[in-house]
């Protein structure tokens, strides 16, 4: 059984904007609670994106969506999915005996190496998730069906399986004020301070740097005069340590370079 809202075509958006965010969610969240629902599913406008809510009426991010897939996966294979992932996510893929793809942000990106890499699956924590089988295309239908073929499948409910992944302590994006000209700079220059520590970094999308408990990752805006962080540990304390100190150094590197330009 199939309960619906928001679902006549209006491009007023009477309901909320077309945008599965915490706000808009929030309807969804209530109805599956109180119809005692499987699972909901929030869509965006064009129909490539679905943000699922389990039956205790929590949004699920997408790199836990990602993971509840890969462990249910029927074959083995490459998993792609973009650098600002949970590790959680990649502990699954290796468990599961598969081989993890890290992608810079972005559906192109993302699209392209599902295709040319032959991957089982991939997607990204904005919810986006690509399926070889139709093409390697995102399509929000399409996932729900899958999911809801795992929650049967599994006879468990979502809450669940999504209880079965690892959660680790993080921090949303954070972003700090950047002249355009310096944003890359400024990227490098936190690039050879994580290398000089001995750290393992990666360059795919800004700098990644990697400890034994965590990881950082610091990206230029795209689109606007900023520098953007974020992070994960295995405690909050760890969090807190790398945070505060990625932190002090992107603030000092933009003083400095701002400076000197």
């Amino acid at each position: 059984e199939i309960v619906s809202i928001n679902d006549v075509p209006d491009g007023r958006f009477p309901g909320h904007l077309p945008e599965p965010t915490e706000e808009t969610l929030k309807d969804l969240q209530r109805l599956v609670v109180e119809l005692g629902a499987d699972f909901g599913a929030g869509f965006d406008g064009d129909g490539d994106r679905v943000v699922f809510v389990d039956d205790l009426g929590r949004i699920i991010p997408g790199d836990i969506t990602l993971a509840i897939y890969v462990k249910h996966l029927d074959k083995r294979g490459k998993v792609v999915y973009d650098v600002s992932s949970s590790s959680a996510l990649r502990e699954i893929i290796l468990e599961k005996g598969c081989e993890p793809v890290e992608m810079r942000v972005g559906r192109a990106f993302l699209l392209n190496a599902v295709r040319e890499l032959n991957a089982v699956i991939g997607g990204e924590k904005s919810n986006h998730f690509y399926f070889p089988e139709i093409w390697g295309f995102d399509d929000a239908v399409y996932a729900t069906i899958r999911m809801a073929e795992i929650v049967v499948r599994a006879g468990k409910k979502l809450s669940k399986l999504v209880d079965e992944i690892p959660k680790y302590p993080s921090i949303p994006i954070r972003t700090f004020e950047c002249p355009d000209e310096l944003k890359g700079r400024v990227v490098e220059e936190i690039a050879r301070y994580y290398r000089e520590k001995g750290l393992k970094v990666s360059t795919i999308d800004g700098v990644k740097a990697y400890f034994d408990d965590g990881w950082i990752l610091v990206r230029q805006s795209n689109t606007m005069p900023q520098v953007k962080m974020t992070a994960e540990a295995r405690t909050e304390k760890r969090l807190s340590e790398i945070v505060g100190e990625a932190e002090d150094m992107i603030r000092e590197t933009i003083r400095r370079l701002s400076r000197g330009a």
